[in-house]
C-alpha cells in the first residue's frame, strides 16, 4: 500500500476542549486518515476521516499498514506530548 504524508502541523481537535491534537494527516487512494493523540491518556490513534467526522477502521490489514506507515515517521513513539505542545502552544492558540 502506498501512503502519502499529507499533513503533519500539531493543533487541537476543535470541540475537544484541548484533549486530542492532530499529529498527522495520511491518505491513500481517495482516503484520508488522522493520527492524533489524546493528551489525558497518551494514547495514540489511526481514524479514517469520512464526511467531516472520525470512523474507526475495521480492516485489520489497513491498521496494520497504516501502523507502520507512522511508526515510519515516529508518529507512534511515546514523546513527552505535553512538553511538545507547551514549546508550540502559539501555533496552537
Amino acid at each position: 500500500m502506498k501512503f502519502k504524508l499529507l499533513d503533519t502541523n500539531l493543533f487541537y481537535l476543535p470541540g475537544t476542549q484541548d484533549r486530542f491534537v492532530h499529529l498527522a494527516s495520511i491518505g491513500y487512494r481517495f482516503q484520508e486518515f488522522m493520527c492524533f493523540i489524546d493528551l489525558y491518556t497518551d494514547h495514540i490513534y489511526i481514524e479514517e476521516i469520512t464526511g467531516g467526522h472520525l470512523e474507526q477502521i475495521v480492516d485489520n490489514s489497513l491498521l496494520d499498514a497504516l501502523e507502520k506507515f507512522a511508526a515510519e515517521f515516529n508518529l507512534l513513539r511515546m514523546r513527552p506530548w505535553n512538553q511538545v505542545l507547551k514549546n508550540q502552544k502559539a501555533i496552537l492558540e
